[in-house]
Formats: C-alpha cells, structure tokens, sequence
C-alpha cells in the first residue's frame, strides 16, 4: 500500500546545507526581501536524521489528511515531497526531492539542545542568529537531494480554470485533488519507485473558466489512450455501416479511411483522457487541414474526432467529431472563412497555429 503523500513548497536551493547557492524565492515575499529562508537547512543531517522547515499561515498542518485523527500531533510512515518555484522563464514548481518514512507534526516543533545549536543560521546579512524549527523528520538514509540537474518533475504554474494545479500555498496533498492532482502523484511516486523519470503532466488552460486540458507525456500512457480513441473512432463508424481500414502507419496526416457508398472520410484521431476538447497536430496533419479548407483535400473529405475520457467508462467516453463547412451566413465569402463545426451543430473547433525555430551554430 502506498505511504500517503504531501507536498511542501520552499525556497530554490542547490544544496540546502545552509549555503544560498541556487537561491531563487519565487513567490516567497520574505525570502525575497532577506535573501534566504527557513528551507535553508532541509538536507544537512543532524546525527543521522534530516528536520524539514515549511513556512505555514497558521504554523498548523492539516494531517488529518493523510489518515490520522484530528487530534493527533503527529503522523509518521508519511512520503514527503519538496518542491521550489523553477528558476526558469516557464515558472511553476519542481521536485527537488523527498522524505520517505517521514514524521510529520501538526505544530512547528522548537529544537533543544545539540539539535537547537545546529539548526542556529546566523543570517548571512544581519549577522542574527535564527533557531530554525522544524515540521517534518526523517532518518538520514531515507532522504534524497535532487542535484539541479535531476530536478525534472515539472508541476506547470496554476492558471484561471485549472483544477488540481497547486497555487500560492506551501501545502499540497495531489491525492486529495481534482483532475490533475492524482496524476502528478502518480508520476511522482513512479520516478521514486522506478528511478525513470518522467516529466509531470503539464495542465493549462485553453480560455479562461474552461476545463483545463493537458497533454500525456508518459509515452505508454498515451499509447493506451490514442488505442483507445482507435477503437472508439473506428467502432462508431462500423455501427454506421462504413468499411473502416487502419492508414496510422503510412503518414498520410490522418489515421483512418472510412468508406460508404460514394462517400470517403480519411479520420484523423485525437484521443484525450481528460474532458477537455483540446488535440495538438503534426505538420503533415495541419497541411492536411489547410487543403480541406481550402477545397483541395482530394483524398476524400477530411474529418477531425477527438475521442475525451478515452480510458474511463463507456458511458464518460465522448467523440467529437468536426468536419471543415462554411457557415450558412457566410456562404458568399472566401473559403477561408471556413469552420471546424461539430457534426452535431454544438460548437466549433478552433485551430490556432504554433510556430518553431531552428539553432544553429555559426
């Protein structure tokens, strides 16, 4: 059985020894200002055991969360994650590394003796000695130190619409959350299983106040999904009598060729396991596209389906199907004003190129 999971935000650090190599605050508004925060000492054993400082309004911990009674002081046989604002232009959260078998207490706790005299940080600009305290402890040996160069678990910066995404609070419990939460610990206990380490979903929302979407990059996982979508896609259009044959293989830009009567569809399938209608599209299947709004897609008519909760049950799996038309109050007007509608009449897919670029050394 899985050990149950939090997540506590800090400063950037490289080391967390008490030096301020790496130091980014990120949104931390004190350490900014001080230049260092109370994370400073996080992985610098003390007689073979690790203390944990996490800043908290209210210097309480909900660990109810993570299984124990509301009265409880203290939780142990927790996984700890620790995570800091990315240094880099993309903001958001990375796993810098974990507790595991760790304690965790509802109170800051106040070092004595030997243990009050190594966490004692003299401020590196004032000169002030500070006692930090600590909310979480775990044996020297069950603690792990991401150097910068590991630190690739990336947790995308939460955006209007977004559900699950962690926002300004230090505390985080994925299990506990909506859509992507569950995901993000999935990756995470995967990378600390496995040693592989996969990059985390990243989720973003398309419009303000719409359901956030994101793209898989665990490549099995999102095998099983376009399968799946594969299997949908191909199955629906059986039902509605077409001889369905498999194209994935040869490039074409699109994945399916149905054929019935004089009419031919060439598919292209988009499978998603959120409820999010959202898909990202190759060069070749744009250029696809583009032909078909234009009216010179001669293979057949080109159609788009996207196929959400691919993986969930039957009765949440969803296909959407778009076919490229001109309004009836444009009908007049240039081909360009074409549209992506759903073939149900509700609503429209709306494409939005993306561009690259190519480095060179000269």
């Amino acid at each position: 059985m899985n050990r149950p999971l939090i997540m506590l935000h800090g400063i950037h650090l490289n080391n967390y020894d008490g030096s301020l190599d790496g130091f980014y605050a990120g949104g931390f508004k004190w350490a900014a200002e001080n230049g260092w925060g109370g994370e400073v000492l996080n992985f610098r054993p003390t007689s073979g055991r690790c203390y944990g400082h996490v800043e908290i309004l209210g210097n309480s911990l909900h660990i109810e969360k993570l299984g124990t009674t509301p009265t409880s002081d203290s939780i142990d046989n927790v996984l700890v994650v620790w995570t800091a604002p990315d240094p880099s232009p993309r903001r958001g959260r990375i796993v810098v590394g974990w507790y595991d078998n760790a304690t965790v207490y509802r109170d800051h706790q106040k070092p004595t003796g030997a243990l009050k005299r190594a966490r004692t940080y003299r401020d590196p600009y004032s000169h002030e000695p500070h006692v930090l305290s600590f909310q979480v402890e775990a044996d020297e040996k069950d603690c792990r130190l991401l150097v910068p160069e590991e630190r690739v678990l990336w947790i995308p910066p939460r955006k209007k619409g977004d559900k699950g995404i962690p926002g300004q609070s230090p505390v985080y419990f994925p299990e506990l959350q909506a859509e992507v939460g569950p995901e993000i610990a999935r990756r995470i206990r995967h990378f600390i299983e496995t040693g592989k380490a996969l990059p985390l979903a990243e989720a973003v929302s398309p419009k303000s106040g719409s359901k956030g979407h994101r793209f898989q990059p665990d490549p099995e996982r999102r095998k099983e999904i376009e399968d799946a979508a594969m299997r949908i896609v191909t199955d629906h259009f059986k039902v509605l009598g077409y001889n369905v044959d498999d194209v994935s293989a040869t490039n074409l830009g699109y994945d399916l060729v149905a054929v019935q009567g004089d009419a031919t569809l060439c598919i292209e399938v988009k499978g998603r396991s959120g409820s999010a209608v959202v898909a990202d599209f190759t060069y070749n299947e744009f250029d696809k596209i583009r032909l078909e709004e234009r009216g010179q897609f001669l293979d057949g008519s080109y159609r788009i389906c996207i196929v959400t909760d691919a993986l969930g049950e039957r009765a949440r799996q969803k296909l959407h199907h778009f076919w490229c038309v001109t309004p009836p109050d444009v009908a007049q007007t240039a081909s360009r004003q074409r549209v992506w509608q759903n073939v149900d009449g509700k609503g429209a897919l709306e494409l939005t190129p993306r561009e690259a670029a190519q480095g060179r050394v000269r």
